[in-house]
C-alpha cells in the first residue's frame, strides 16, 4: 500500500501535519501540496485543534518543487502547478488559526516558501534554507519574493534571491527569518511546548490578533503575487529555464544564456 504523501495527528491541541515523501526529501508534488490544503480544510472548523505545526518526514523539511516531476510537464503544467502552490501558500497564510513550520532539517525554494507562510519558524540548529531558484533559470514563484521580502525587508531578500542564497540556520534567526533554534532531539518537544503556549490563550483572541497583525500585509501580498505571477511567467518559457532543469537532473553547473 502506498504511503499518504502528507497524514497529520493531533496532540493535545496541536495538529502535527507531516510531508511524508522523505525519499524525496519531501519535495512538492500535486499530492503532497493537495494533502497539505485537505488537512487544513478538515480541521479549520475542529475547535479541538488550536495550533498547526507542519514537519517533515525524514532528514528534510521540504527540498521545494519535485524537479525530476516538473522536467516532464508541459510550461502549461508548469505555470498550473506554480499557481496551485502559490493559492495553497496564501491559504496557509490566512488561515485563521496559527500556525508554525517545524523545520526538521533544509527548506528550500517552495519549502522556504511554505515556511514562510507560516506565522512563526522553529528549526535545527544545524541546518540551511534558501530561495534558490535562479540558480536554476527560475524564481520564486510561490510567494517568496513577497514573504521574504516583508520577513527580511527588500535590500536583505533581493541579495537571498539574486545571489541564491543558502543562509544558515543561526543567521536566518539573527535576521528574524526563524524564530528559534533547537536542537535535533529537543525540536518536536519545544515545538510541542510553544504551540501549547500559543493554545492555551483564548482561541477567539489569538485568531482575532493574527487577522489584525496580518490586514495590511494581505493586500499587499495579494497584489504583490499577481505580480509575481507574472513574472514567473517571463522565465518560463526561457532557454535558461530548460538548461536548469537539466543541469539539475545532470548534477552538473548550469550555463546560462541569458535567453
Amino acid at each position: 500500500m502506498t504511503e499518504p504523501a502528507v497524514y497529520s495527528e493531533i496532540k493535545d491541541t496541536i495538529l502535527w501535519v507531516y510531508l511524508n515523501r522523505p525519499a524525496r526529501l519531501n519535495a512538492l508534488n500535486q499530492d503532497l501540496v493537495n494533502g497539505l490544503r485537505k488537512e487544513l480544510q478538515d480541521h479549520r472548523d475542529n475547535s479541538d485543534v488550536r495550533v498547526v505545526v507542519f514537519r517533515g518526514i525524514g532528514k528534510a523539511f521540504c527540498s521545494g518543487a519535485d524537479l525530476k516531476e516538473r522536467k516532464d510537464m508541459s510550461e502549461a503544467d508548469t505555470e498550473e502547478f506554480v499557481n496551485l502552490l502559490r493559492k495553497t501558500f496564501f491559504y496557509i497564510f490566512k488561515y485563521p488559526k496559527p500556525t508554525i513550520a517545524c523545520i526538521n532539517g533544509f527548506a528550500y525554494g517552495g519549502g522556504l516558501e511554505l515556511a514562510m507562510a507560516c506565522d512563526l519558524r522553529v528549526s535545527v540548529e544545524s541546518t540551511m534554507i534558501g530561495l534558490t531558484e535562479t540558480s536554476l533559470g527560475i524564481i520564486p514563484g510561490a510567494g517568496g519574493t513577497q514573504y521574504l521580502s516583508h520577513l527580511l525587508g527588500l535590500a536583505k531578500a533581493k541579495e537571498m534571491i539574486f545571489c541564491a542564497t543558502k543562509m544558515e540556520a543561526i543567521e536566518a534567526l539573527h535576521f528574524g527569518l526563524i524564530n528559534k533554534l533547537y536542537t535535533k532531539e529537543s525540536l518536536d518537544e519545544k515545538t510541542q511546548f510553544l504551540g501549547k503556549k500559543i493554545a492555551r490563550n483564548a482561541p477567539l483572541a489569538v485568531q482575532a490578533a493574527k487577522k489584525a497583525l496580518n490586514s495590511g500585509f494581505k493586500d499587499f501580498m495579494e497584489k504583490g503575487l499577481k505580480t509575481e505571477g507574472k513574472s514567473y511567467g517571463t522565465v518560463l518559457s526561457s532557454e535558461d529555464r530548460i538548461e536548469g532543469l537539466n543541469a539539475f537532473k545532470e548534477k552538473r553547473t548550469p550555463r546560462f544564456r541569458g535567453k
